[in-house]
């Protein structure tokens, strides 16, 4: 089996990175964003035990955390050197 290397972001080519203005113009709107989500999490808990509840539910959990991990893979990408 191959082995994965992964790369710092300044070894990748510019053009392969995602750029993270075309989802946030800028910091103030991602930090507005974070805050906004940082403010939502405390309700997750309201899915527990619910996931099977129906379609809609886990839409919205899955929703949740995708919007979760662009945050956090943009704010990761603005403390990259």
């Amino acid at each position: 089996m191959d082995q994965l290397t992964l790369h710092s972001r300044s070894e990748i080519p510019i053009e392969h990175t995602w750029d993270s203005a075309s989802v946030f113009p800028t910091v103030e709107a991602w930090e507005a964003a974070f805050q906004h989500l940082g403010d939502l999490l405390p309700q997750v808990t309201r899915f527990s035990g619910h996931l099977s509840d129906g379609p809609a539910v886990l839409a919205d959990v899955m929703f949740l955390l995708l919007v979760w991990q662009v945050l956090r893979a943009i704010s990761l990408q603005r403390r990259a050197p």
